[in-house]
This record gives C-alpha cells, structure tokens and sequence, in this order.
C-alpha cells in the first residue's frame, strides 16, 4: 500500500508521523517505531514507551532494553507490555529484503534488530530498522515490524535516495 502524509503531532518524546492509505488506514509512526494503528486485521490503539528508548545514533555498543506498553484491538487487550532489546546489527537483515531495496543501498544504512520478550505470552517477530541519510535527515529508512505474529509490516521511504 502506498501511504501518503497527513500531518505530523509534536510529542516530548519525539514527533509522531500520521499517515493514511486510500484504504483509509492509519499508522502512526514515532522514531521509526509503529505506536499507533487503525483500519487493519490487528491494531495498536495505543502504545507508550514510559522512558523514551534511545536514539538511533545513540544506543549503546550492548544494546538497550525498555519497555513499549500497547493496546491492541480487536479483544481489546490493553497494558501489555514487552520487553524491547535493541541491538546495532552488522551486515543486513536475515529476511528477503523488497526489491525496491537494493543491497548496496542497504548495506549504506545502519541496521538495527528490536526483539520484544514479552510478559504476556508469545513474543513478535523481531523488528528491523535501517537507519540512514534520506534528504539531507538522519531517519529510519525502511523497517519490518509485526502487530502480531501474522501481520508484519515492511515499511520503506519513497523514494529511496540520498
């Protein structure tokens, strides 16, 4: 789906990006990171993180861990909490990456894996972000991340390019 977007909310956390589909689905995106969804098979009607995790330049050599607080529908599930460990990866992601992704540009970015061990039973996919330059910006480029077990997102920036 192509998402175009709709506005950006200031928040002390960091800016968080609205975009829609002409399916009228909505993410919301913070830092990369999906912390809010409609429209779609499963949905995080809220997510918080009660202290900020790190920015991307900034996580340390052994990695963070924090913690992301979500609600998901449908079932309305709320407070559940994982356990977020995030890690710089060396080299490129174990999953196919789209071919509008090509692996020299991929290989230019700094890669980063997220793995939730959560406190509520079985644990998402891990997360992948590739962080680098997009006009001029330090940002997250392109991510794989997972609302549940069977509904994982591959996010890219269009157009890819320095």
């Amino acid at each position: 789906a192509m998402l175009v977007l709709g506005y950006v909310d200031p928040h002390p956390q960091g800016d968080i990006e609205v975009w829609y589909s002409a399916q009228q689905e909505v993410l919301k995106i913070q830092s990369g990171r999906i912390v809010g969804s409609a429209g779609l098979t499963t949905d995080w009607s809220r997510v918080r993180f009660p202290a900020a995790p790190p920015a991307w330049g900034a996580v340390p050599a052994q990695g963070a861990q924090y913690l992301r607080i979500r609600d998901e529908m449908p079932g309305y599930q709320f407070d559940l909490v994982d356990n977020l460990h995030l890690t710089a990866w060396a080299g490129l992601p174990a999953s196919k990456l789209p071919a509008s992704l090509p692996a020299d540009t991929a290989r230019s970015y700094q890669w980063f894996r997220e793995a939730a061990v959560p406190a509520h039973g079985q644990a998402l996919p891990p997360a992948w972000y590739a962080w680098g330059m997009r006009g001029g910006v330090a940002t997250v480029v392109y991510s794989e991340q997972c609302l549940s077990p069977v509904l994982c997102l591959k996010m890219q920036r269009w157009p890819v390019q320095e």
